[in-house]
């Protein structure tokens, strides 16, 4: 079930990655995608936020910045 969840959210990420908005992300002179997206949606009558990632490509990221 995990898998299936990582899947779909990986699918919408790419998606929404597509878009924009005239932005770019650099991370030095590397173009990049966005660290992630925040949505909201209703749950029992309050808004709730959920922050969707390319866990693989953000920690990649992470990893590999040079350390002072």
């Amino acid at each position: 079930m995990h898998q299936h969840l990582q899947n779909a959210k990986n699918l919408l990420v790419k998606n929404l990655n597509q878009h924009t908005g005239g932005l770019e992300h650099h991370i030095g002179d590397k173009k990049t995608d966005p660290e992630g997206y925040v949505i909201n949606y209703s749950h029992k009558g309050k808004q709730e936020p959920s922050k969707l990632v390319n866990r693989a490509e953000f920690s990649k990221a992470n990893l590999l910045k040079p350390r002072k």
